[in-house]
């Protein structure tokens, strides 16, 4: 599935505009348009997306990525949506596909495709039931960007909050009859609407707002973009995380997220997490954290089914808890990794969870805690559609 935007220049675009101008009785019926299987699930955590380090060949700055950055909060502060996001701490890539990296980039070559009417194109999966995998391109080749409404330049923040409109899943507002897109709805009214006419417009309209609601409805947890944080979501301590997760550190150093607590005899912590366990407390139990894990590669100290499961490639029964867990195998502490410690064999734990510190009360004294040790993983996540600003395709 692919969406875009064009420009305001072109005779399509000019055509589109004449129209709603020449009949506004005949605009869209309607205040959003979804993408059929466009949706992410966000149950175990929030979308993706990985920022291109390079950027804009027109800036120098990199404050384009901070507008990527902003454009992405903007979505996710409408008020009444669970949508969140997530950016990954591995760069994004000059790419467009099925690789997982989720990347948001310029073509400064003209290797794409995009033409000069197209500013931007989102290209991801669809029809699938949720999407899984998605790109966001602007076209750097044919335009030129800036950040600081030079009214020469197209703006980035305008292009990137209709991409992403895209990405999580919303489709231009127009009645298509023949496939042909007709009568949408204006920048009035929507963000989506597929030609940008060059004024500045970086936050979701109404329609809009009621388009991500309806894909992503608030999920009653009392989350918001600026805390408390849902699971997933970048944390520094327990407080910052919705009731009932804890703000879980990684092993080895890397970003803390909210997550839930687990144990060896309840260790069910989402398709996207994985139950690290610490050492037991006694014969039979381990309390643990659910820590963010890729697809196959859970970590060592991990709950698991199967070796596939596994980063190692080796699970196997840990007696004393009757489970099996991803095997790092050791004699003594000194052979684990990443701050695990060896347990009959086992390398266990490696991560934490702190709560937040305590104001200094009057004696001028603060406190702090954390759990015991605990494990690790890295993950993210990918989707898409496709689309274009100038003429928003």
């Amino acid at each position: 599935m692919t969406a875009c935007r064009t420009s305001p220049l072109l005779p399509a675009a000019t055509a589109l505009l004449a129209a709603s101008i020449a009949a506004p009785t005949l605009a869209y019926d309607g205040a959003y348009l979804a993408i059929e299987g466009g949706a992410w699930d966000i149950e175990d955590g929030p979308i993706p997306f990985a920022l291109e380090p390079a950027g804009s060949d027109d800036i120098d700055d990199d404050s384009e990525l901070e507008a990527l950055r902003s454009a992405f909060r903007a979505w996710a502060c409408v008020p009444g949506t669970s949508v969140r996001f997530a950016e990954s701490e591995e760069p994004g890539v000059v790419d467009m596909g099925d690789d997982g990296v989720n990347s948001l980039f310029w073509d400064e070559t003209g290797d794409f495709g995009l033409g000069p009417g197209t500013l931007g194109v989102t290209s991801g999966d669809a029809g699938n039931g949720v999407r899984r995998q998605a790109d966001i391109v602007f076209n750097g080749f044919d335009s030129q960007w800036s950040t600081d409404e030079t009214p020469s330049a197209v703006d980035v923040g305008s292009i990137a909050v209709h991409e992403i409109g895209h990405y999580i899943g919303l489709d231009h507002p127009c009645d298509k009859p023949g496939g042909q897109e007709q009568n949408c709805n204006g920048p009035d009214r929507s963000i989506m609407t597929p030609a940008w006419d060059g004024a500045i417009g970086r936050t979701p309209m109404p329609d809009d707002e009621e388009g991500v609601k309806a894909l992503y409805p608030d999920d009653g947890s009392g989350g918001g973009c600026d805390g408390p944080f849902r699971k997933g979501e970048a944390c520094s301590c327990d407080d910052e995380c919705v009731e009932g997760l804890v703000c879980v550190q990684p092993p080895g150093g890397g970003r803390s997220v909210c997550g839930e607590l687990c144990a060896s005899d309840d260790s069910h912590c989402g398709g996207a997490f994985a139950c690290v366990l610490g050492m037991p407390e006694g014969d039979d139990r381990a309390e643990g954290v659910c820590v963010p894990s890729a697809a196959n590669a859970k970590p060592p100290g991990a709950v698991c089914i199967s070796d596939g499961d596994c980063a190692s490639g080796t699970c196997a029964l840990l007696f004393d808890l009757a489970r099996s867990i991803c095997m790092e195998d050791c004699d003594d502490d000194d052979d684990c990794t990443e701050g695990r410690r060896c347990y009959d064999g086992f390398c266990l734990g490696g991560t934490s969870h702190e709560a937040c510190p305590v104001p200094p009360g009057p004696c001028g004294c603060a406190s702090s805690s954390s759990s015991g040790a605990f494990g690790s993983a890295v993950a993210l996540l990918a989707a898409g559609a496709l689309l274009a600003r100038r003429r928003r395709g």
